[in-house]
């Protein structure tokens, strides 16, 4: 829950029982019953503080531990790569390169919200196919290499595929984590921008999976909206400064980034009509 969402139920629940006690100590204490109201609604405020502060806490350690443990998980998995002639690439060497890619698979299901485990392997993965597209236009028909080849390329497609969907949506879902609660937009808007790149890459590779190109308009979609939100506020500070050169020149970049976007989700128009809401009664003070 975004920190502004969750103090303002928690003051609302205090405020609730601030009149609560308030009231059934009116009949009972007789003079200055919202001083005791007061202390409990404050007390309850202030633990509600404490408590998220607390989980944000934990939250973070248990990220700090799950990446500790896709590091010795990585760590256990044999590091001596078979040395890959680009020349001659051997049944034992192409085995051995596929047990690899096996094994930095298992390692990154064991902990499979953690994008950058899957990015080693589909990364892995690439350098395999790579390896084996050099190699099969020098490979006779009757080898006994052909087929092993082919066969371990369409594994490590398969693999390639799985881990970059998974890298993708991790790192759309971190996007989303961190957007809850970063009270920077600067710094949202550069890890949107990171994001995008991720989602854009993992598009050139499988430009027909839906799943990347919704996940990628919904991250340019929150990169628009906090867009315009910062050159709004930046409008606000101009018009308080009296700085209206600067006021009309933001406004116009706010008014053309809310109109970037197309094929909105119910929750991003929402969000684009009270930005244009805001931007218009800020045009009118300027006229005025």
């Amino acid at each position: 829950m975004p920190a502004s969402t969750f103090y303002f139920l928690a003051s609302s629940v205090a405020l609730g029982t601030f009149f609560l006690v308030w009231a059934a100590l009116n009949d009972v204490q007789g003079e200055s019953p919202w001083i005791a109201a007061g202390l409990i609604a404050s007390t309850m405020l202030i633990a509600a503080g404490v408590m998220r502060e607390v989980a944000w806490r934990r939250s973070r350690k248990r990220r700090f531990i799950d990446q500790r443990r896709l590091d010795l998980a990585l760590m256990a998995v044999p590091v001596a790569r078979p040395e890959l002639n680009p020349d001659k690439l051997t049944l034992e060497r192409n085995s051995a390169f596929l047990s690899e890619i096996q094994r930095k698979s298992d390692a990154a299901k064991v902990l499979s919200s953690i994008p950058a485990s899957h990015r080693e392997v589909f990364e892995l993965c690439e350098e395999y196919i790579g390896i084996v597209d050099r190699e099969l236009p020098h490979v006779a028909v009757g080898s006994p290499r052909l087929r092993p080849l082919t066969k371990g390329r369409e594994y490590a497609s398969r693999f390639h595929r799985h881990h970059m969907l998974r890298w993708a949506e991790g790192e759309a879902r971190s996007l989303a984590e961190n957007a809850a609660t970063e009270t920077e937009p600067s710094r949202i808007i550069e890890r949107a921008a990171q994001v995008l790149v991720s989602l854009e890459t993992a598009s050139g590779h499988y430009p027909h999976e839906a799943r990347l190109q919704e996940s990628g308009s919904a991250v340019r979609e929150l990169m628009a909206t906090l867009r315009a939100r910062d050159l709004i506020d930046k409008a606000i500070r101009a018009r308080d400064d009296g700085r209206l050169d600067e006021l009309r020149s933001l406004l116009s970049d706010a008014e053309t980034e809310l109109n970037s976007g197309e094929q909105l989700s119910d929750g991003s128009n929402a969000a684009f009509t009270d930005l244009r809401i805001e931007l218009r009664n800020l045009e009118s003070d300027t006229r005025d």
